[in-house]
């Protein structure tokens, strides 16, 4: 743990320009090993200054190829690309985002990161096209290092992979079984594509604090893994294993690698790898390690993705403070019910994600709560409804009106019920912290975390020699 947050802040570090030199790292490494060998106390220390020294360098390579962004704000250039997501139409251009980036004019560069591209005349774009991208490029915010509106956009070649091919068929599946826009929202909901969805519908969500289910995360896996498990785990862990292993990668390759599932996928693995050895996982561990690893991968995550901060911290919510609430109350006699468990996980990954929240967006949905009660435990019904009505829209177009009705009930329910919530006049208020506050909300939080954590651990030594006494 302590290695794994080094190497957090030493990627920080680098943010700020702190320089550190490749045989630095290599010269701590060998302390540590040495060090580590025979067990001394000051081992951990040097642990850590591996991870700062290895986070800076690995920092500062990244800045160093970030640098052309900079220069080539505001002029043309030529770039070519690889799209990342299906084009869809925003503001009559056709808008989609690009990584695999090389710039050909005016300089002749490979650089990382992605960028927004908007175009026009262009009659399709999918995930996986190679493009030329020719525009004046500007600096965005957020996880994308640039964008290009009303670009000049040149397909060069289409490389479909039998997974691409699968998920554009499923989806006209879903679409010939389903109406829009419930039929986008399943597929959001399914394999986190919402590119299709109506903008006014998207930021419906926002304001209820349901943006997350259309966004492929660990919620998609736990319900996937969860299936296997629940099917073939009493018959045999090691077929759950596999299965669950074959599904997940299948989902992957189908969605894509994003950050989210990358996020995901790590947790995910890890989980079932512990679950199948009879082993546990501290969940603090779990969280720095898959923080550290994604980080490292790639720097701009901890720089300027937003979305990596709310699923880390959602995280921390749901895997370290919700289970010390409900170990909290279970101590006091009161027993842990599915909605009470529901409600106190959302709660925590809502409380933990709300003053990044409030410092970036300036906005809080002070019904989410409310909203993910209600909606977010329709979601698996939702995805298994959606996928035989894909299946059906696949193989019996004719017939998948009748298999994708109850589909199309759920979805229906569910998009009301987030239309009916956003009513509300008070569904979302605007407020704005600085930077100080929200540090100091979270010193809060984690303070808090540990007195809650030690009341635990002491009461449950007490009962756990009591109970030993008695028998």
């Amino acid at each position: 743990m302590a290695f794994f947050a080094s190497v957090l802040f030493g990627l920080g570090a680098a943010k700020l320009g702190i320089v550190m030199s490749f045989g630095g790292v290599l010269a701590a490494g060998c302390v540590a090993v040495i060090s580590s060998h025979k067990r001394r106390p000051y081992a951990w220390v040097v642990v850590c200054l591996v991870g700062v020294l290895l986070g800076t360098w690995r920092g500062q390579d990244y800045r160093a190829k970030m640098r052309l962004y900079t220069q080539l704000y505001g002029q043309i250039v030529t770039v070519q690309l690889t799209a990342q997501s299906d084009g869809a139409h925003d503001d009559s251009q056709l808008a989609f985002d690009a990584e695999d980036i090389v710039f050909t004019k005016p300089y002749t560069a490979h650089v990382p990161g992605r960028v927004s591209i908007k175009g026009l005349a262009i009659p399709a774009v999918f995930r996986g096209d190679r493009l030329e991208v020719t525009g004046k490029l500007y600096k965005t915010r957020g996880s994308k290092q640039a964008g290009i509106s009303y670009a000049d956009v040149r397909l060069l070649s289409r490389k479909t992979t039998v997974f691409d091919r699968f998920r554009l068929w499923f989806s006209s599946g879903v679409r010939n079984a389903v109406p829009e826009p419930q039929a986008s929202f399943g597929i959001g909901l399914l394999i986190g594509q919402r590119t299709a969805l109506p903008p006014a519908f998207t930021d419906t969500l926002s304001k209820v604090g349901l943006t997350h289910i259309i966004a492929v995360s660990g919620y998609n896996l736990t319900i996937i893994i969860e299936f296997a498990r629940s099917k073939l785990g009493k018959r045999s862990k090691y077929q759950a294993l596999v299965w669950s292993i074959m599904l997940m990668g299948g989902f992957v390759l189908v969605t894509g690698f994003s950050a989210s599932i990358i996020r995901a996928t790590i947790v995910s693995t890890l989980s079932l790898a512990a679950w199948y050895y009879g082993r546990t996982i501290r969940p603090l561990l779990l969280i720095l390690f898959a923080a550290g690893v994604t980080a490292l991968w790639n720097p701009l995550y901890i720089w300027s993705d937003v979305g990596w901060y709310l699923s880390f911290l959602a995280f921390f919510g749901v895997l370290i403070i919700a289970p010390l609430v409900i170990a909290s109350r279970k101590q006091q006699g009161k027993r842990a019910t599915a909605l009470s468990v529901l409600v106190i996980e959302s709660f925590c990954a809502q409380i933990m994600t709300l003053p990044i929240i409030m410092f970036i967006f300036h906005r809080l949905a002070i019904i989410g709560l409310v909203s993910n009660i209600i909606v977010v435990p329709l979601v698996p019904l939702a995805m298994v409804c959606t996928l035989f009505a894909g299946l059906a829209g696949m193989l019996s177009p004719a017939l998948s009106g009748w298999f994708g009705l109850p589909a199309k009930l759920v979805l229906q329910y569910m998009m009301d019920a987030a239309s009916l919530f956003a009513r509300w006049s008070h569904a979302t208020i605007n407020h704005v912290i600085d930077a100080i506050t929200m540090i100091m909300l979270y010193a809060c939080m984690i303070a808090a975390a540990v007195i809650l954590w030690r009341r635990v651990r002491k009461n449950a030594t007490i009962t756990d020699r009591n109970t030993t006494e008695d028998a």
